[in-house]
């Protein structure tokens, strides 16, 4: 729950000494929009219901939100165990877009 109903929340950006994001941490960040996550390896997320109640949750239609990765990384977060089902192969509310190039490089 560390960041759990923080409604103004729009952006996080997670060091790279961060190594695994639990459960609930941004439940009810409804306005986040914006993940970056600077490691050099996956980030674990331990349960999808971490992003419940935000723009990332499967069942918030017509919503979505971005996370910033390393480009050598999205396919491996795109599989990623929890990251996966967020992303479910494109169709999800959760997009991987490398940092290379974007304003969070």
């Amino acid at each position: 729950y560390a960041f759990a109903g923080c409604s103004s929340l729009t952006n996080a950006v997670i060091p790279d000494s961060v190594t695994e994001i639990g459960s609930n941490a941004f439940y009810g960040c409804s306005a986040l929009r914006t993940l970056v996550l600077r490691a050099d390896t996956v980030c674990a997320l331990s349960n999808k219901n971490a992003f419940d109640n935000t723009p990332y949750a499967l069942y918030s239609i017509g919503s979505n939100g971005n996370v910033y990765v390393p480009e050598n990384l999205i396919v491996e977060y795109q599989n990623a165990t929890n990251w996966s089902s967020l992303y479910s192969g494109g169709s999800g509310h959760c997009q991987f877009v490398a940092i290379e190039g974007s304003e969070y490089e």
